[in-house]
This record gives C-alpha cells, structure tokens and sequence, in this order.
C-alpha cells in the first residue's frame, strides 16, 4: 500500500472516531430557543391566549420540533380546529383555576404545578382539590409527551421541565396566583394538609 492510501485511510479514521464521539455527547431534545418557544405557546393557548400554531414551523427545524408542531396545531374537524386532548382540557378549566387564584384558595409551586393553599380547611380542600389534580396531570402529561415527541435525554427532559415550569409560573402569577415557597424552618408542604 502506498503512502498516500495510508494517510488518507488514517485521516479518515480519525474523523470517523471523533464524528461517533461527537454523536455520542450530543444533546437530544428542544434546543432552549424552541424549549422555550414551545413552552410559551402551549400555556397561553391552555389559557386562551390567541396563538397561531403556524408559529411553531420554523424555517430551519428538527424533527423533533416539526413532529411537536405538528401536534401542537391539533386537527381539523368540520372546518373547526381541535386542540390535543390536555390542551382543550385545559382551556375549559382555566376559568375555574383563575377563580381559584383570584379567591387565594390555589397556589402555584416553583415547579410549575398547583396545590391548595395551605391555610385552607378539609371541607375547602375536597371541592378545590379535584380541579387542582387535574390540572396538574394534564400539566405533567403534557411534559411528558413533550419530553418523548423531543427524543429526549436526561439533560433535555430537564431542560423541558425546567422551562415550561418558568413559563406556567410567570403566567400564573400575572393571572393572580400566589407563589408558594416551602419556609425553610417548618418544609411545610401546601400539597400535606393538617387539620387545625
């Protein structure tokens, strides 16, 4: 084998091994911009906040945030345009949950999820704490098929939960919530009631 055949199968090697490297340490999910745009967009719609899903189809996009847009824009029947299950569930209850804020009975937690207030008596908890539970499912079922239509990693589901929490908290607190945060002293959590 000549010496110009030798250089070129070695160089190629080496760009083949430091290709897989790179493959390897990449990270899978939303990019922070798309996290970011996805996760504003679902909760002012679950709001009802007017948003035009062809705000999610990007120029330049992966077939991770084309398949999101692509669910997110819902499905037409009868010229009528239908929103994915948790979002629809959503919007018909924000109402209900913006009422809750306003009155001080439902707090939002740095997660992003819904609990009680912690001052509120068991017979206010057995009326409230359906329509929280509810929501917080549909809020967790829509990470959670986020974080799956994004292909992602650890790293990326975490950089999900991360910014769509951001978003439900910066939006729930405009709308009238109270931000709930664990006293350091007691780690009471809104979510364990004790009778008074």
């Amino acid at each position: 084998m000549n010496q110009w055949l030798k250089t070129v199968i070695y160089t190629l090697s080496i760009m083949l091994v430091l290709l897989a490297l790179t493959a390897c340490g990449a990270v899978r999910g939303l990019s922070n911009d798309h996290a970011e745009l996805v996760a504003w967009y679902i909760e002012d719609v679950a709001r009802g906040t007017p948003r035009n899903p062809d705000e999610l189809v990007l120029p330049m996009t992966t077939p991770e945030m084309a398949r999101i847009a692509s669910w997110l824009s819902g499905s037409k029947i009868k010229d009528k345009r239908v929103q994915p299950r948790q979002i629809d569930e959503r919007q018909k209850r924000w109402a209900a949950i913006h009422s809750l804020f306003i009155q001080g009975q439902v707090v939002i937690l740095t997660d992003g999820l819904l609990a009680p207030a912690p001052a509120l008596s068991r017979t206010d908890q057995m009326y409230i704490l359906p329509v929280v539970d509810a929501e917080n499912q549909d809020r967790r079922s829509l990470d959670a098929l986020i974080v799956s239509m994004s292909n992602s990693n650890h790293d990326g589901a975490k950089r999900w939960v991360t910014t769509t929490a951001a978003a439900r908290l910066a939006l729930d607190t405009k709308a009238g919530a109270t931000h709930w945060r664990l006293p350091a002293a007691t780690h009471t959590n809104p979510r364990i009631q004790v009778d008074q």
